[in-house]
């Protein structure tokens, strides 16, 4: 069995996406399958992907979970892990998925714009753009000037964005595993940067968040989660594995958005909330790749 690992891509998180390949590669030769790495700005990408018969996607970002990617190689024929073209462009464009989801599910209050419009909220807000990952482009808002300012940079680079009601609470992250037609869901990972949110550089840089795995939560606060996991699976077909963004305020679970390819790296969420449980790494890749023989 041949498996191409997809990674990099023409987006912004495409280092990462190296990370995160190299650390699947790795697991599976300890597995005994035959893989290798195949990037879409390869001369001879179409080449590879003809050549697999799995397609392990760990592009993130856009291409790798917008649906694009999907797209082509449903047109080829081809298996793939994570989820397919219609989930992924639903939850990649953040406010599609809010506008699915708000009136079911608990999440911040959220207006979307293409111009420098006049603040919405009192400070502080957040402004993030409308499709991106790895907290690029996010901002919490303390003041007029910051807010004129970042929304300038952003707007240039994303066209448009997202602002956002920012809610005081606890970070967490709900790892999600599908084990065959099971989803599991990790032990529950409570999120403590020590910058003010948890962004690019807490994300990536070791030491820079402190991981409280299992997080300490009422059962009101997991019921919530639960309900709302529940909730967005029975609306979505998620697959393989993803991981759902959210705070705990008020024992409630407000969700800021899902994530169709999580990170693989040696300090992403998924992980963790796995080796918590017991699982080596090898094993979450095993679980990924049995659920496509």
């Amino acid at each position: 069995m041949k498996i191409g690992i997809l990674v990099g891509g023409p987006s912004n998180e495409s280092e990462i996406s190296y990370l995160s390949g190299n650390n699947v590669l790795n697991s599976l030769k300890r597995l005994g399958y035959s893989s290798f790495l195949m990037d879409p700005r390869d001369k001879d990408f179409i080449e590879k992907i003809d050549l697999c018969d799995l397609v392990f996607n760990l592009i993130h970002g856009a291409i790798g979970e917008d649906g694009k990617i999907q797209g082509l190689l449903d047109l080829k024929g081809k298996k793939y892990t994570c989820s397919g073209v219609s989930v992924c462009s639903s939850t990649y464009d953040k406010y599609v998925f809010h506008n699915l989801f708000k009136d079911v599910i608990k999440c911040p209050e959220t207006y979307l714009t293409k111009d420098l419009i006049s603040e919405p909220f009192d400070y502080p807000f957040v402004i993030k753009p409308r499709s991106s990952g790895s907290s690029k482009g996010v901002h919490i808002i303390h003041s007029h000037m910051q807010y004129l300012q970042a929304m300038e940079q952003e707007l240039k680079i994303y066209g448009q964005m997202l602002i956002q009601q920012y809610i005081k609470a606890r970070e967490i992250t709900v790892s999600v595993l599908q084990n065959r037609s099971d989803y599991e869901i990790l032990p529950i990972l409570e999120l403590r940067p020590k910058n003010e949110f948890y962004d690019y550089e807490a994300k990536y840089t070791d030491g820079m968040t402190e991981f409280i795995v299992p997080a300490n939560l009422n059962s009101t606060e997991m019921e919530s989660i639960e309900k709302a996991c529940k909730t967005i699976t029975s609306v979505l077909d998620l697959k393989d594995m993803f991981r759902i963004d959210g705070l705990i305020w008020k024992n409630s679970f407000y969700v800021l958005e899902v994530n169709t390819v999580p990170g693989m790296t040696n300090l992403s969420d998924l992980p963790q909330s796995a080796y918590a449980k017991g699982m080596t790494f090898d094993q979450i890749v095993d679980t990924i790749i049995k659920n496509h023989i």
